[in-house]
């Protein structure tokens, strides 16, 4: 009996070595990107990432894994004390970014993300909370973590604001001190972070990825090294009573934050689709995003519409898209910086006069 529970002891050993192997190997051992690197998906409180981390590494897209058109691209990311991707937690900040992972900026160097191209050009705190739904600004201020900035700006990828749902439930309570602690406090925080990296279970995916490479992805027919998600399943084509109820979801968002003494600005991020649309190929550009902006601007939603600079780009042959994922490359992050600084720059002179 004891020789058999030295033998299914060691057996249980050998099946958790790649997991602890995991557990205490650098980040990035075992993952592609920084933001898989450091994703704190299973033990997150505030942002989605480990806190107080500095990596650098040479990530490579999931879309050309293994492929002739793998595109290698040194990048740094950097992450504040609870975990978003900031150089440091602004207590006070006048521009607070919500976003999706194009807001996190994936695919990006940090001196190339939207917070910090604004802040290079503007005397301003622009802290980024990505990625995160608008909720998530407000459970920071209960919480003490930051004040209520001016602004707001919420950027959303295409494919995904039909299913925006207005939702401003906090944590709040003993609940809210005890995760706050447990965020905060070095110990407890290093225990969630390994305890993240334990379940994550990486190993099997990343061999797996460099063996046979990723599930092969839609690639342009004018260029074999553009690569799409969705392809021609990326368009959305709705009935404009269909859309109409689709905003009235950021309608009562912006009266929210209008509620708040907030200036709320609403950016939505093209599908790749969108914007290449000659490479996927459909006989036109697709127009659901120009239909939703005219309705959210009906009805008094301020927008940064994108779609304009980022078509001038294509005219001027810069591809505004990394070529082998959906997120903005070199171009398009500056085209679009060049936007929201803008637009900031508008309020800024609205509220003074």
């Amino acid at each position: 009996m004891k020789r058999f529970l030295i033998y299914i002891s060691v057996f249980a050993f050998i099946l958790q070595l790649p997991v602890l192997l995991e557990v205490f190997l650098p980040d990035n051992f075992f993952t592609f990107r920084p933001g898989e690197a450091i994703n704190a998906k299973y033990t997150a409180i505030y942002g989605p990432h480990y806190s107080n981390k500095r990596l650098t590494m040479e990530e490579v897209a999931g879309f050309s894994i293994k492929t002739p058109y793998q595109i290698k691209r040194k990048t740094t990311t950097i992450t504040d004390k609870i975990g978003y991707r900031n150089r440091i937690l602004f207590e006070n900040p006048d521009v607070v970014l919500i976003g999706d992972s194009q807001t996190v900026g994936v695919g990006s160097d940090q001196d190339e993300i939207f917070s910090e191209q604004i802040m290079d050009s503007l005397n301003l705190k622009v802290y980024n909370i990505a990625a995160a739904e608008p909720k998530e600004l407000f459970q920071l201020i209960h919480d003490s973590l930051i004040s209520k900035p001016k602004l707001v700006i919420m950027e959303k990828i295409e494919r995904e604001i039909p299913y925006f749902h207005f939702d401003m439930s906090i944590r709040t309570g003993k609940v809210s001190e005890i995760l706050k602690f447990i965020s905060l406090n070095p110990i407890t925080n290093k225990i969630s972070e390994y305890t993240s990296k334990y379940f994550r279970n990486y190993t099997p995916h990343y061999l797996r990825a460099e063996l046979v490479g990723r599930r092969e992805f839609p690639k342009s027919i004018l260029n074999d090294s553009i690569f799409f998600l969705e392809s021609e399943k990326s368009e959305i084509k709705l009935p404009d009573m269909q859309i109409q109820k689709i905003a009235d979801e950021y309608i009562k968002l912006d009266r929210y934050f209008k509620a708040n003494k907030i200036v709320f600005i609403f950016m939505p991020f093209p599908n790749k689709e969108t914007i290449l649309w000659e490479h996927v190929p459909f006989n036109k550009q697709p127009d659901f995003l120009n239909k939703f902006i005219s309705v959210l601007e009906a009805n008094q939603v301020k927008v940064i519409n994108p779609i304009p600079v980022l078509n001038k780009c294509i005219d001027e042959n810069r591809n505004p898209y990394i070529y082998d994922d959906i997120h903005y490359g070199i171009y398009g992050m500056k085209s679009v910086s060049e936007l929201m600084i803008d637009e900031i720059n508008v309020e800024i002179k609205a509220e003074k006069k």
